[in-house]
């Protein structure tokens, strides 16, 4: 091999190797970045949306959705998943499916619009599944109101019908005009102690991701009909009603009901000169079971929503309106520390309704005590 031969090989492989090197750099960079949820970003991008679909006139009122027609034609769901995945990979999976689903709304109190709702998630690429209760229109609350979907990208859908309800299980299937969603499969054959994972919109947070386990299988009577439900112990709240409850291989096992928080007891201990109150607490999370919602596939079972109530007649609120000051808290009035309180389950995830624990009895009367239910209902 020649002097000058060599001379170039030693300078090209190097660059050619280099140039490789970066390459390969920049892939992974992209491939693994971190992407973090901006959550005012979404909700300023979907209150945006809503707002030009509800000037155009696109958005359906509960009125007009209630008045829609439902689907005539059987529902094919996808099948289970047998492969397990990891958590990471779920969220993943999950995150393409799930949604926002609720109004776009004016109060009585303000001009300003709001959005109030809770989670869906697709079972067909244009399908969502929910709960009844997420899509109940409240007068005491709203003006008037708009339903729409939007998914983690901050798109924003129409609800434009109602494609079957179970109002004794309180699940419905609603359909959004151009969404290309990944549906997910549903598993009927759920198993106590298995892990299951949650990804929802708690308190307004949207697309929070949580894990726990089945805990119980429930058959509750309602209306006469047997209704089946899940205990879960995954972490949820307000404004998760309607998520997805899936298995380690991404298929639904239930669909976020309902949390109910039961006081099983309340302690009462004198320090100095002053008294500290706190409670043990235990929150029964319920979820209502896949086989409700693939019994929607057939179209005898399914109805339409319930008429929404009729709207209060309320003149819109003046901007200029003088504002009333806020009562000033009595400092006598004696109250149960922080450690006590606790924010109540609610449907209007917005609005931030607070109350406190009933103050406990004295010591003597602690043996006593029944497990008193503090809070409860859907949400």
């Amino acid at each position: 091999m020649s002097p000058s031969l060599a001379r170039l090989l030693c300078v090209a492989i190097p660059r050619r190797f280099a140039l490789f090197f970066s390459l390969a750099v920049a892939f992974a960079h992209v491939a693994f970045a971190v992407e973090y949820f901006d959550q005012e970003h979404f909700d300023h991008t979907v209150r945006e949306q809503a707002g030009a679909l509800q000037k155009a006139g696109t958005l359906l009122t509960p009125v007009q959705l209630a008045a829609q027609p439902t689907d005539s034609a059987p529902l094919t769901f996808a099948e289970p998943c047998k492969t397990p995945l990891d958590s990471a990979t779920i969220y993943d999976h999950l995150s393409h499916s799930v949604v926002f689903v609720g109004y776009y709304y004016l109060c009585h109190h303000c001009n300003n619009w709001h959005l109030q709702g809770g989670t869906g998630f697709a079972v067909g690429p244009d399908v969502v599944s929910t709960c009844c209760h997420v899509l109940a229109f409240k007068p005491d609350d709203m003006r008037e109101a708009y339903a729409f979907a939007a998914d983690i990208h901050g798109r924003v859908y129409v609800v434009d019908h109602i494609v079957g309800a179970n109002r004794t299980a309180d699940t419905c299937l609603v359909h959004l005009t151009g969404a290309k969603l990944e549906p997910l499969a549903l598993r009927t054959d759920p198993r106590v102690g298995e892990p299951v994972y949650c990804l929802g919109h708690p308190g307004s947070h949207y697309f929070v991701f949580t894990d726990g386990a089945v805990s119980r299988l429930l058959q509750i009577h309602r209306d006469g009909k047997p209704v089946h439900y899940l205990d879960v112990s995954c972490a949820y709240s307000p404004g998760s009603s309607g998520a997805p409850l899936v298995d380690n291989c991404g298929n639904v096992l239930a669909q976020v009901h309902t949390i109910e928080s039961q006081m099983l007891k309340t302690h009462v201990q004198e320090s100095g000169n002053r008294e500290e109150a706190w409670a043990t607490v235990f929150n029964h999370r319920m979820s209502t079971a896949a086989d409700e919602i693939t019994a929607l596939s057939d179209p005898a079972a399914r109805t339409q929503l319930p008429p929404p109530p009729a709207a209060k007649k309320s003149a819109p609120p003046s901007d200029s309106a003088p504002k009333t000051k806020p009562a000033e808290p009595d400092p006598k009035a004696k109250t149960p520390p922080d450690s006590v309180a606790r924010q109540k389950s609610r449907v209007n995830v917005p609005v931030e309704k607070y109350d406190t624990l009933p103050t406990p009895p004295p010591p003597s009367v602690m043996q006593s005590t029944a497990a008193a239910v503090v809070s409860g209902g859907s949400f």
